[in-house]
């Protein structure tokens, strides 16, 4: 089995992002049986898409992303097929609406087991919530792509750092892909 964990670098007003810092620290820590591969994606809608195109299919992706506005883990439950936000990537496209893929439904729904992870993550001690949408910004052409090209694939936002640290997200991230591994292997 082959697990693939991307996170983002910093992107607009945020000169950190956590997701970076806590995808490498679960690299560093994964003692499983299963392949982990990390990734941290360019925060620009083509590219990001592409580079997961390059990758290539994965038994399961877990993306990591940055919800500024948060202060509780939420794992993302559906990927819009469109790309629109105010804020410009980083390459300085500003998204206007347009279709992530032409041939594709409006939405796709994660591959993981969502609602098991989540009574599961909560029974276990950590705060976890569920969020409909990951948005329209690159977080959510991600999660889109990933659905599309591996098998099980989802999207966890996580807090800024300052609600969040990088070891509990980390843990909670190495729990998630590890009750994955348990019920797909």
């Amino acid at each position: 089995m082959r697990f693939l964990l991307t996170a983002f670098g910093p992107f607009g007003p945020n000169s950190y992002n956590p997701t970076e810092h806590v995808a490498r620290l679960v690299g560093e820590q994964w003692s499983h049986a299963v392949r982990l591969a990390v990734e941290i994606l360019p925060v620009e809608y083509d590219a990001a898409r592409a580079r997961l195109r390059e990758l290539g299919p994965f038994d399961v992706h877990l993306a990591l992303g940055l919800a500024a506005d948060r202060d509780v883990p939420m794992l993302e439950r559906f990927a819009m097929n469109r790309q629109d936000a105010t804020a410009p990537d980083n390459a300085g496209h500003t998204a206007t609406g347009e279709s992530i893929d032409e041939s594709a439904p409006l939405a796709l729904e994660t591959t993981l087991p969502f609602r098991r992870l989540i009574e599961r993550a909560n029974a276990a001690g950590y705060r976890l919530k569920e969020s409909r949408s990951a948005g329209l910004y690159v977080c959510n052409t991600v999660m889109f792509t990933a659905i599309q090209t591996s098998r099980a694939a989802g999207f966890l936002h996580l807090p800024p750092a300052e609600a969040f640290s990088v070891e509990d997200g980390a843990a909670l991230v190495e729990f998630l892909l590890s009750e994955v591994a348990e019920h797909t292997c």
